[in-house]
């Protein structure tokens, strides 16, 4: 069915039951009144394959489709091939179960759902164009590409199962999840997720901290330390603000002392730069109340010291 066109020139007013025209009275009650537009059941110009079962190869290249394509609950026993299809609504895949490799590469179309999907072989969203994709609580045998991929919206991948890789390289997004995201091998850019993820941008605490945590083990993978420092700095971060301190003073005070010393002074251990001016403000701060009250310190003589130079303080503090 390659190059497959449906709903191609179809005229809106065109629908397959007509209405009754109603009669003279009840055309003058409803004069004058907005006519209310009935909602279809079904969207103009999709093609629908729910349940379908495939002993062999699903070529749907080149589609043409102003609607929805509907694969929902297929049953694919080989390849699946759906590339440089132009979709004008949703490509639904939810329930699917395709066995053979799965090309969506270079496909354009609203939105791509599939949600508890299964692909026993690799599947390619390669240079696909959207505006969100939604593959929540899919399992993918074989891995997934996303290379090249423009999602004007939101990549959703939570709960999915990628036995493999799942490859995010030059794929560009405007938000992405991606909690309870089991992968064997991440491949993405670090400048591609921003400062902070959309999850922590929403004050989802607790969800950033999961996919800070599954990017920290991604990183590591390919030995990029600072970028993995990165991930478990955020990490530790929306750890300390996922934590719950209302009507606790003792565990809002361990809060702030953990912001105070911990982030802001070591960086979780992430920025050795920041230990080094918290050292060198400490004995700044000693410095000046040696200068200032030298009479706290005695001489080698056991007296009160009266005066000291200020760079005789910085002395002490540092050696102190």
């Amino acid at each position: 069915m390659d190059g497959l066109q449906v709903g191609w020139n179809l005229p809106e007013s065109k629908r397959n039951d007509k209405k009754e025209e109603p009669e003279n009275n009840e055309k003058e009650e409803k004069k004058g009144e907005p006519e209310k537009e009935e909602k279809a059941e079904f969207i103009p110009g999709s093609f629908y394959l729910n349940e379908i079962v495939v002993h062999g190869v699903l070529d749907l290249s080149g589609a043409n489709i102003h609607g929805q394509l509907n694969l929902e609950k297929a049953n694919v026993y080989g390849e699946a091939d759906l590339t440089r299809s132009w979709v004008g609504s949703d490509l639904v895949l939810d329930k699917s179960y395709f066995r053979g490799i799965v090309r969506i590469g270079s496909t354009r179309c609203e939105e791509i759902v599939s949600f508890k999907a299964r692909f026993k072989e690799e599947v390619s969203f390669d240079a696909v164009k959207c505006r969100h994709i939604r593959l929540s609580a899919s399992s993918f045998d074989g891995g997934f590409t996303m290379r090249g991929a423009q999602i004007d919206g939101k990549l959703n991948l939570n709960g999915v199962d990628v036995d493999g890789k799942a490859d995010l390289f030059k794929c560009e997004f405007k938000e992405i999840f991606f909690r309870n995201f089991l992968v064997d091998h991440l491949l993405i850019d670090r400048a591609s997720l921003g400062q902070e993820l959309s999850s922590e941008k929403l004050r989802n605490y607790e969800q950033a901290q999961n996919e800070y945590g599954i990017l920290k083990h991604a990183f590591l993978q390919r030995s990029q330390y600072p970028e993995m420092d990165w991930a478990y700095y955020n990490f530790c971060r929306n750890r300390r603000k996922a934590r719950k301190t209302e009507f606790n003073p003792l565990r809002g005070a361990i809060t702030f002392f953990d912001w105070l010393l911990l982030d802001l002074g070591f960086g979780y251990g992430t920025r050795p730069m920041n230990i080094a001016g918290v050292a060198f403000f400490v004995v700044l701060c000693f410095s000046l109340i040696y200068y200032l009250v030298p009479g706290g310190l005695a001489s080698s003589s056991g007296q009160a010291m009266e005066s000291l130079q200020f760079p005789q303080a910085v002395y002490l503090s540092a050696v102190a």
